[in-house]
């Protein structure tokens, strides 16, 4: 089933950068696939009509504009990979149009931690089965000349991943609507209500030492209740765990919500815990940040990044600091509003899309300008 909270943050990304960079002068094109509706956009923003694989790179090539964000470039980029690191971005490359590739993180982290959660030799098969487009991208990423990513740690787990100089590969955080992602001081938390963002039976998420954290703390604090963003399965292990623990009645699981009954959640909670095992950036610890709410979150990945000292950092896979840190700031209101302030701030001033586009424009023009150099170079005849 598609990851419904994945899709809508794509298309915030792509609705919120095409209207930085529209704003700043650049006119944008944005290639769909055939039959897709483009949502409405910023002025400036072309949606041209939708083409095959075979018309891509004539298109591209014909463009009189230097600088091109490309989303769904018509399954040329997707086919047999999920992340777009295939062949045709090499196709692009070698028709002599710059091209930026982001990678948020290197699948391989996934893979490992997936694996790593498996209980049978068949659920092992099949996750290396499904990750099988692992191998075409060992062989594209290397090749590709202009990498960004969303964060130091995944830049280091990337060059590792795939062999490659970190040095090579740029960093532009993500982006967040802090137009949208914003206090609503009418709105008064509810007092022992702590919200997660995570999708049950996904183990890269960490929600099992969440809930077992909540265990840890009910007989104390039987008031608790914990807001799940995420869809609990039937038949998974994570409802499982809840009746094993016994803590069904102190939870809640949401789905399929709009952006703004999310920031309403957040208003309503007393803190956001974030226990994810692995981020290539955290967007649900940036996101709660923004709305003021106080953060724990895991050191998994680039948490700690984002989080800086504007929240509680604790360790992966570690339900007893996750209990004693929401413990702590249960027990302290002012530090909760100290949090809520400078977490608020942080995002604003780091992390917004004013600063992404800022940045990702930079980067544009810095790999423009190295494009030119080589062609240069190519151009000077050799001596003798």
């Amino acid at each position: 089933m598609p990851d419904t909270r994945l899709m809508s943050y794509r298309v915030n990304l792509t609705r919120c950068l095409m209207s930085e960079l529209s704003s700043l002068s650049f006119q944008v094109l944005i290639f769909l696939n055939p039959g897709t509706t483009p949502s409405p956009c910023a002025p400036g923003t072309c949606f041209p009509t939708p083409i095959s694989s075979s018309g891509l790179v004539c298109s591209l090539a014909d463009s009189p504009n230097p600088i091109h964000l490309v989303e769904d470039l018509s399954g040329f980029l997707r086919r047999t990979n999920n992340q777009s690191l295939c062949f045709g971005v090499l196709k692009l490359q070698e028709e002599g149009i710059p091209v930026i590739t982001t990678i948020h993180h290197p699948i391989t982290s996934d893979l490992e931690i997936a694996l790593s959660s498996a209980g049978s030799w068949k659920l092992r098969w099949l996750i290396r089965r499904w990750h099988s487009f692992l191998r075409m991208q060992k062989q594209v990423v290397p090749r590709l000349k202009h990498i960004v990513t969303v964060s130091k740690t995944s830049r280091a787990d990337i060059a590792s991943a795939f062999s490659i100089d970190p040095q090579k590969i740029d960093i532009v955080h993500n982006g967040i609507d802090t137009s949208v992602f914003k206090p609503l001081p009418d709105i008064t938390r509810k007092p022992y209500r702590i919200m997660v963002t995570a999708s049950a039976d996904a183990p890269l998420k960490g929600l099992d030492y969440l809930l077992k954290a909540m265990a840890l703390l009910i007989p104390e604090q039987p008031a608790l209740e914990l807001l799940v963003l995420g869809k609990l399965k039937e038949d998974g292990e994570t409802r499982k765990l809840i009746e094993k623990l016994k803590i069904g009645k102190h939870l809640k699981f949401v789905s399929g919500i709009e952006t703004e009954e999310l920031v309403r959640l957040y208003a309503q909670a007393t803190l956001v815990v974030v226990p994810s095992i692995y981020e290539g950036f955290g967007l649900p610890a940036g996101e709660a940040m923004a709305c003021g709410v106080p953060v724990i979150s895991t050191d998994g990945g680039a948490l700690p990044e984002v989080v800086g000292n504007c929240g509680l950092i604790v360790p992966t896979r570690d339900e007893t600091a996750i209990a004693r840190a929401i413990d702590d700031l249960l027990g302290d209101p002012a530090k909760r509003e100290q949090l809520g302030r400078k977490a608020r701030a942080r995002i604003v001033s780091l992390f917004s899309w004013q600063v992404a586009a800022k940045d990702m424009v930079d980067l544009y023009s810095r790999v423009l300008g190295r494009e030119v150099d080589r062609q240069e170079e190519q151009d000077v005849p050799a001596n003798g």
